[in-house]
This record gives structure tokens, sequence and C-alpha cells, in this order.
């Protein structure tokens, strides 16, 4: 088991089935879908299909993919459903997200195990095949300068040309760096095994990522060092730019869903750029 994986089995974010705050906020994001959909229009185009195919990238238990599938149920829309992670093990609990919103049997359900950054190579033959992706529950900081290109390219090949790519993130420079504070200790919660310890260990200037380090107190029982990227909204928006025509953020402000963040919208992927244009490494990284 990874350094993230390790992370993720403590349960310390809500996106657990059985977790009471993770069900009030599936709730949350079937609301705030239903409010893009009905009042955003970069959906236009969408809402005149029956059937749509949606991509949920870095997936974990699958809660944003089920509660925006239970959504369009509700619309009389049939989804279908892939979902896309490193952890097959948080995966398969979307089948009891479905259960919970009774929509099992109204949704077909595909799950890949598989890192974003490479997705084409395993979905080769899905090229302007989805209507929607997902990246939700702020995964982005998993995602260094460089890996967030390989992934708005790779999404872009699957999506159709006019398709949507839906982003939950939060302004991490403006909330870490000014609000809160670069801390060099960090207690992020309470776990059943301890608290969990977060601590500065490093910067990568080339990758644009903090190292830091994971601990469970007391006893400092290591968890593992990640690497972590602190995106700010117009950063991912305007490089998502680069791969998409139109883009848009829908802040908390707006959709006034406590625990959801803000939404970055990306409409029509350009085509320009391919997967295979950023396969190699460039030399700054070879050194």
């Amino acid at each position: 088991m990874n350094s993230l994986e390790k992370l993720y089995a403590l349960n310390l974010w809500p996106m657990d089935p059985e977790d009471p705050v993770a069900i009030k906020r599936f709730e949350d994001i079937v609301s705030i879908f239903r409010y893009l959909y009905e009042n955003h229009d970069f959906f236009e185009e969408i809402s005149k299909l029956n059937t749509l195919r949606i991509i949920d990238l870095m997936a974990g238990t699958g809660i944003a993919g089920a509660a925006i599938a239970k959504s369009l149920v509700g619309l009389g829309i049939t989804p279908e459903l892939t979902l896309v992670d490193i952890r097959r093990s948080d995966l398969e609990k979307v089948y009891q997200w479905l259960r919970k919103a009774r929509i099992e049997d109204k949704v077909k359900v595909e799950i890949i195990e598989s890192d974003i950054r490479e997705l084409y190579l395993t979905l080769e033959d899905r090229k302007d095949y989805y209507d929607i992706a997902l990246i939700w529950g702020s995964s982005a900081p998993h995602l260094n300068a460089w890996d967030m290109v390989k992934a708005y390219s790779n999404i872009s090949y699957l999506l159709k040309p006019n398709g949507l790519l839906l982003m939950e993130e939060g302004d991490r420079v403006y909330g870490t760096f000014y609000l809160m504070g670069y801390k060099d200790f960090l207690i992020e919660g309470e776990t059943k095994e301890g608290k969990l310890a977060n601590i500065h260990s490093g910067y990568d200037w080339k990758r644009g990522v903090f190292k830091r380090y994971f601990c469970l107190l007391p006893g400092f029982k290591e968890i593992g060092e990640l690497d972590l990227r602190y995106w700010d909204l117009a950063g991912l928006a305007s490089l998502g730019w680069v791969f998409f025509k139109d883009v848009d953020i829908v802040p908390r402000s707006i959709h006034r869903q406590q625990r959801v963040a803000s939404v970055v919208l990306f409409k029509d992927p350009r085509k320009k750029l391919v997967p295979d244009d950023f396969f190699s490494t460039p030399k700054l990284l070879r050194k």
C-alpha cells in the first residue's frame, strides 16, 4: 500500500457511504448538479440528450459520479457512469452509493483502475466518447504543474467536441497562504488510530509541489510523504483554457452548498493538443 492509499484508508475525508457527513455531502452534490444543469448555459446542448456518458476521474468511492447519476435519473435522463482511480477498493464502494440512492438498476457502471495522466492508453478506443468528465473532491493537489497538463489533454481526448469538464476545487493559494498561513506542522484531524499530523518536508521547484510528511500521533507512526500542489482557481481555469474553448467558475457564494467548494466548468475541448504531445518528459524534469 503506497502513501496515498494509506492516507485515504484513514477515512478522514467524507466520502464513505456509511459516513453521515458524506451522505449529506452526497445530497449537496445532487443539488448543485441539478442547479448547474438547469441554470448554466454550458449545459444547453447536453440537456437535449436522453442518455449521458459520464467519466468520474480520481473518483475515490464514486460519491460525485453516483450523486450526479441520481440527479440525472431525477431529470429523466439515463446515465452511463465510468469511474477511474488508482484505488480499486475505494471504487467498489460506488455500488453502495447507488443502492443508497435507489438507482442501482438505472445506471450502467464501469470501474477502471488507472492513472489519469495515462488514461488514454487504457481507453484509447474512446476518443470523443464522453459527454461529461468530473474531477471532484478537491483532488487537484495530487497533480503537479506538469501532471495537470497531461490530465487536461487526456480529458480533452475522451470528451465529445461539445463535452464538459466539471472540477470541484478551492483556491488554495488564497486559503492556505493568505487566510490560514502556510504551516510547517498541521493537525489534519482525528482518526480511529490517532491524530493525523501533516509536516512540511521540502519543496520541489521543478514540479511546483510542497512535500508533506504524514504521520499519526502519538508515536509518529509513519503514513508517508506526498507531493502536493497548491492550485489557485485562476491557474486551473487559465491552464484549462489552453485545452477548452470556454471556461467559467461557479463559487460557493453563488451555488450556496456549504459542503461543495467552487466548481470550475470547461466547455468544448479544442482537440488540437493530444496526449501523445505530452508523452515525453521535458529536459527540465530529466535533469
